[in-house]
């Protein structure tokens, strides 16, 4: 693996689509419960429906922007990135090169979910690539084995080297989501998803929500469930930044 080697995967912005799907579940829950107050059952499911059709064209737009393709050719004297919205006109793309001389460092990142490299050049222009992925056996996306990212960066430090050029080797570093404000904000969407869920779950038990009715339902079990997936990224976030500073010494 060396000059020509192309490394190409998906790229999730979480940092964008965790608090606007949060916004969207909050949006559902207030939605549903004033629609519900209407004292005509009929219409109060009727304005359920609308909420419930713009919760969704929401969540659908919000994926549609949050993914973007993420390309990276390694040539003789440097790297080609090329990044482009994953779906057509739901954002610009970039072509750059990056020559291996202007290449400052590379950090190890945990994005989310995501295992991602970032390479900061040395004026402070940001390039991430994402771990490619493959589906396991059992339904479960899995790391690819055969497109591991730690090869192919190891591969532009030895092309780099063979130019002439020595770069140094990945260190772990800290993602937005590592940072204090993206702990708060994760902290902010879990309280925000807390409260839909009770909210939620309230008016399942007080006879508010037609547990059966189709998307009603559907919004409901979702809603109960975002409390624990924000409360798992939460815990999840913190640990990396103490694994992160402990290994920095601070």
């Amino acid at each position: 693996m060396g000059e020509g080697t192309e490394y190409k995967a998906t790229y999730r912005r979480t940092e964008v689509a965790l608090p606007g799907l949060v916004a969207a579940a909050l949006f559902m829950g207030l939605g549903v419960y004033w629609s519900f107050q209407d004292n005509d059952m009929n219409r109060g499911l009727e304005k359920s429906l609308w909420v419930m059709g713009i919760t969704l064209a929401a969540v659908l737009f919000i994926f549609a922007n949050c993914f973007r393709v993420h390309n990276w050719t390694i040539n003789a004297d440097g790297l080609r990135i090329h990044e482009r919205p994953k779906v057509p006109l739901m954002g610009l793309s970039r072509h750059v090169k990056v020559p291996f001389d202007e290449i400052g460092s590379f950090y190890h990142v945990e994005s989310g979910l995501d295992c991602v490299v970032d390479l900061i050049t040395r004026g402070g222009r940001r390039f991430r690539l994402s771990q490619a992925m493959m589906v396991g056996e059992s339904g479960i996306p899995l790391a690819d084995p055969e497109r591991l990212l730690s090869t192919f960066v190891a591969a532009i430090i030895e092309t780099a080297r063979s130019a002439g050029t020595t770069l140094p080797e990945p260190r772990e570093g800290l993602s937005f989501w590592n940072s204090w404000p993206g702990l708060v904000l994760q902290l902010i969407m879990f309280a925000i998803a807390l409260a839909v869920a009770l909210a939620a779950g309230w008016a399942l038990l007080n006879g508010g929500l037609p547990a059966t009715s189709g998307r009603t339902g559907y919004g409901a079990a979702i809603a109960l469930m975002l409390p624990f997936g924000a409360a798992y990224l939460l815990l999840k976030s913190f640990k990396r930044r103490r694994l992160v500073l402990s290994q920095l010494g601070r």
